[in-house]
């Protein structure tokens, strides 16, 4: 393993092809806390992504604003031996879910990928377990 994160998620906006979320990072093994800003567009596997550092106060005054609760996951980066692929394995802490997540640079290294026989099912096109989905549900679950 390289590393392992808490993550606390929040949607401030939400369109089928746009998102807007900030996040509280907490290194769990260094300590070290990171507040992003992240606007995603498109849709399937394959979307534009800008993400940056905010600070603690914009963050604390977003997630005021925002009045929902974070969607909360631990995340383990592993490297997969021999290859230069990293995997985020995620662990909902509201929800009952383990998912393996592989993120490529482009379309050939989508199809050049060959996934480990523990990976289990592909579920990046079902949409009840993007982020964002489980997010709702947690905002349900209040």
């Amino acid at each position: 393993m390289i590393s392992t994160y808490l993550i606390e998620q929040t949607y401030l906006a939400y369109q089928p092809t746009q998102q807007i979320r900030v996040r509280k990072i907490v290194n769990i093994q260094t300590g070290y806390v990171k507040y992003t800003h992240t606007f995603k567009e498109g849709s399937g596997i394959i979307r534009d992504e800008i993400e940056y550092e905010i600070s603690k106060e914009i963050y604390e005054q977003l997630i005021n604003m925002a009045n929902k609760q974070a969607l909360i996951k631990t995340r383990s980066i592993w490297q997969l031996s021999g290859m230069n692929t990293y995997i985020e394995i995620d662990q909902y802490e509201q929800i009952p879910l383990l998912v393996a997540e592989v993120e490529f640079q482009n379309e050939e290294e989508v199809d050049k990928f060959t996934p480990p026989n523990w990976f289990g099912e592909d579920v990046s096109l079902d949409k009840r377990l993007g982020n964002y989905q489980l997010w709702l549900q947690v905002q349900h679950s209040k």
